[in-house]
């Protein structure tokens, strides 16, 4: 079991006891879960509301075998995700706002991040 309690036999539990429909439940449950990715997140907004940043670190991967065990934990030192939050009509502004970062901004994803880190376990 990783840490915190999570567990796939809870993750299917609260898939059943919640008030989804049953068609959804039924596709939930026909699932399996093969990560759980697991970070520290700092949040921020600028002074107007305008725009939230999350601010993601300590990522750990976890690999979940066909039996729901979770396989030896991969931890990505040092990596950081900075995500910028804002609504469409504030797209013109975020260029000068990135601009001002001082390392190349990308699109990313933690979940592609894992599967590539647990991709690799033996």
């Amino acid at each position: 079991m990783a840490d915190d309690g999570f567990s796939v036999a809870r993750l299917r539990s609260g898939i059943r006891e919640n008030d989804l429909p049953f068609h959804i439940k039924h596709e939930l449950l026909n699932l399996y879960p093969v990560l759980l990715n697991k970070y520290t997140r700092e949040y921020f907004t600028s002074e107007d509301k305008s725009f939230r940043i999350t601010l993601d670190r300590d990522m750990m991967y976890y690999r979940i075998n066909h039996c729901g065990k979770f396989v030896s934990p991969v931890r990505r030192h040092g990596d950081v995700v900075l995500e910028i939050k804002y609504d469409p009509e504030h797209e013109p502004a975020v260029n000068g706002i990135t601009r001002m970062f001082p390392f190349r901004v990308t699109k990313s994803s933690k979940y592609v991040m894992g599967i590539g880190s647990i991709l690799y376990l033996p």
